[in-house]
């Protein structure tokens, strides 16, 4: 049953249990959600707003991969992978805009070793912790 409120709220519910409502703090889904992306590049470019996956070959050369400001939505989580085994030769940077962080810091996450990766969550608006 879907129920629409004045003030614009959406409730969809299942057997008697809410499972996705929107509010003005956003949006709650009980039961999970799965939307996944994959994002392959070979130059430096911009983080797509969509991507949960980044597949990277470097070519021949070193990329960097940005994260733009407003992307660190909590509970976003990116894998960034070295698909061709060249990292160790052309490294790739990862680098956030403004003050956003990667583990506390401005500084760029590089991934320097062949069929390395680095996986980013999100945990707080702003701030990205690596693992």
């Amino acid at each position: 049953m879907i129920t629409a409120f004045e003030d614009g709220a959406v409730n969809l519910m299942h057997n008697d249990i809410t499972r996705f409502s929107t509010t003005a703090g956003g949006v709650t889904v009980t039961g999970g959600l799965t939307v996944n992306s994959v994002q392959a590049i070979s130059s430096s470019t911009d983080l797509s707003t969509t991507a949960y996956f980044v597949a990277i070959t470097t070519g021949g050369g070193t990329v960097t991969l940005t994260i733009p400001s407003a992307q660190c939505i909590v509970g976003r989580t990116i894998i960034v992978k070295d698909v061709d085994g060249a990292a160790n030769s052309y490294n790739i940077t990862i680098a956030t805009q403004g003050s956003e962080t990667i583990d506390g810091t401005t500084s760029d996450k590089i991934i320097n070793t062949d069929r390395g990766s680095v996986t980013l969550i999100c945990v707080t608006s702003g701030s990205w912790q690596s693992y």
